[in-house]
């Protein structure tokens, strides 16, 4: 995780790079159903990543398909973040493959199915649903979005992915 911040930093390649070479590339499609961003200080507050949600508060529900991406996972808003992590510890039992206790994550979006990608372990980005192994997607948020950016035309910046 060390190498992998400090690869980000030195190569300007960390998520709020990612975020600013995807606003040169966004599809229409993608852009129209984004939701406005959340100031900073609200962000901070919210149990999701603040960068991505001070860029944009999440997506409108069952448009996870705009990213293009393998499965329609759609980016959360801060509010059905904080609710489900909420439900989480309020009702343990009821979200058996998510634990407050003695486990890293941060909710990112969801498929609108039951499946989620969080951050996890090490910054990696996981896919968890109800009776399935996680499933790692991408290195880190950062990585996942500069795929996206390589996906809809624009610069691979990433050392020795060109």
């Amino acid at each position: 995780m060390a190498w992998r911040m400090m690869s980000e930093q030195l190569f300007e390649i960390g998520l709020d790079d990612a975020l600013a070479a995807l606003n040169r590339v966004l599809p229409r499609a993608l852009v129209r159903v984004l939701r406005g961003r959340l100031r900073t200080g609200l962000a901070k507050a919210t149990r999701g990543d603040a960068t991505l949600l001070s860029w944009h508060d999440g997506q409108d529900p069952g448009t996870g398909d705009a990213w293009g991406a393998e499965g329609p996972a759609r980016l959360m808003s801060s509010a059905e973040i904080d609710a489900m992590e909420d439900a989480i510890e309020r009702d343990p039992a009821a979200w058996p493959e998510w634990s407050t206790e003695g486990e890293y994550f941060t909710i990112i979006a969801t498929d609108d199915n039951g499946a989620f990608l969080f951050e996890g372990t090490g910054g990696r980005l996981f896919e968890r649903g109800a009776g399935v192994e996680d499933r790692e997607v991408a290195a880190s948020l950062a990585d996942w979005i500069w795929d996206r950016i390589v996906a809809f035309g624009g610069e691979e910046r990433r050392p020795g992915r060109a």
